[in-house]
């Protein structure tokens, strides 16, 4: 009986899930931009915790000079974060935002092909909400997006709602695609890593 509702259960958040259109997530999007918690460094950073994984992870980076993007960068919290340290970043996001001007807006997250590789991109809290197979269409194409030597910040949860509850170890992950972990650091819930092509 129980194995019966978690079918059902598991069928209809897939069904939901395909059914949700890009215009319908560049709408969401949209509204999240727009509103003023948006600009708030501890929206993205989410809690103390977060905000200090991320900030231990970085703090050896140094970005002057360098260029990268910040995919699913919402409010530009950390594009500004990090171009504060003299990078140059251009935001990746479904929708734009008036906080953040440098976003470039892209339908699919898996298909995203800059004109100009990075020396770093910025991923943080964007894997966990994408459907699971595209966790790894995406992981592809950042390592494709990236120089020689050009390295990826992700801050992932280990569980996210649209990979359906599976597990991931984001450190196998990078390194089956072939980037060498640098720094890796948890608190039990978040995993934040500095990786390498």
């Amino acid at each position: 009986e129980d194995n019966f509702y978690f079918k059902w259960k598991y069928f209809l958040l897939r069904f939901l899930n395909i059914k949700l259109n890009n215009e319908a997530q560049r709408n969401y999007w949209q509204y999240q931009n727009n509103l003023d918690f948006m600009k708030k460094e501890n929206y993205c950073l989410e809690s103390p915790s977060h905000k200090k994984l991320w900030n231990e992870i970085t703090r050896n980076v140094n970005f002057k000079g360098l260029f990268g993007y910040d995919y699913g960068c919402g409010g530009g919290v950390f594009s500004e974060l990090i171009a504060k340290q003299g990078a140059n970043v251009i935001g990746v996001d479904y929708a734009k935002n008036k906080n953040y001007e440098h976003t470039e807006i892209i339908e699919d997250i898996t298909k995203f092909i800059p004109e100009k590789k990075a020396d770093f991109i910025n991923c943080c809290r964007v894997l966990s909400h994408i459907e699971y197979w595209k966790q790894d269409l995406t992981l592809q194409q950042i390592k494709r997006n990236l120089k020689d030597k050009g390295f990826i910040i992700l801050l992932e949860s280990e569980r996210g709602e649209s990979s359906n509850g599976h597990y991931r170890d984001w450190n196998n992950c990078l390194m089956f695609y072939g980037f060498k972990i640098k720094r890796f650091l948890s608190d039990g819930i978040m995993h934040c890593i500095l990786a390498e092509k």
